[in-house]
């Protein structure tokens, strides 16, 4: 299937339905080489470490920042939509009860997503979300309304919502959006293939902690926790893995 240009075609790999690997190839430039963009098991190693940290008590909840899934709708219900069903049996059912805590505070979940475009698409009543976290009408969400927030510990959680999808722009925002940041990750150096999640560590009074825990299939050293913002970070040095 094409993809970005003329000359750049992808290769999907398909099991039991499932999209297991995507890889590119520009048939034009470099004939033969194809650069892999995506692995199942690397989103499958995010969805296990995230419920293993919340399991243990390392982590409280979960913060997803959209594209949870690819479609908001694809079937006759939301219950038939293969890819909230996935987040189900992967995380959610997975999850332990919100703590006494969390309770007290008015959170009554473990899993508080952003709603994207993809959570919505082709779902005008949001059904497939609201489904999967129906708590999310306690905050005042709806097909109407796509943003919420809440407040635990002394820190405020603000949950935007992004626009939808526009085919005349694909991969850009409109004009009354925000623009893209800089690239702060890959600091200029094309992006690789890179499965991650933040774990954040906040408490009052004390600096902010922030660990990405990564998984990079071709990397000699495939899985890392990096700190990121530490104290002892020279300015524009990468930041420093833990093994």
């Amino acid at each position: 299937m094409p993809f970005e240009s003329k000359s750049e075609v992808s290769t999907l790999t398909v099991d039991k339905g499932w999209l297991t690997e995507a890889s590119v190839e520009d048939v034009k430039l470099l004939p033969g080489v194809r650069r892999t963009m995506f692995r199942l098991q690397g989103g499958e190693w995010v969805a296990r470490e995230i419920v293993k940290d919340v399991q243990s008590g390392r982590a409280r909840f979960i913060l997803n920042t959209g594209d949870m899934v690819w479609w908001g709708k694809q079937g006759p219900t939301p219950s038939e939509n293969p890819y909230w069903k996935l987040v189900y049996e992967d995380v959610l059912k997975l999850l332990p009860p919100p703590d006494d805590q969390m309770r007290a505070a008015g959170l009554p979940g473990r899993v508080f997503p952003a709603v994207g475009n993809h959570e919505v698409w082709d779902d005008s009543d949001v059904e497939g979300l609201l489904q999967a976290f129906p708590y999310l009408k306690q905050f005042g969400v709806s097909d109407r309304r796509l943003i919420y927030r809440f407040d635990f510990n002394g820190a405020r959680f603000i949950f935007l919502w992004t626009g939808k999808y526009d085919y005349r722009s694909p991969s850009s925002w409109d004009a009354d959006r925000p623009q893209y940041p800089a690239d702060l990750y890959w600091k200029g150096q094309p992006p690789k293939e890179d499965y991650n999640y933040l774990l954040v560590d906040v408490a009052p009074g004390q600096k902010t902690k922030f660990t990405l825990n990564r998984f990079r299939p071709w990397a000699a050293t495939p899985f890392e926790s990096v700190e990121l913002f530490a104290e002892t970070q020279g300015l524009g040095q990468p930041p420093t893995p833990r093994r």
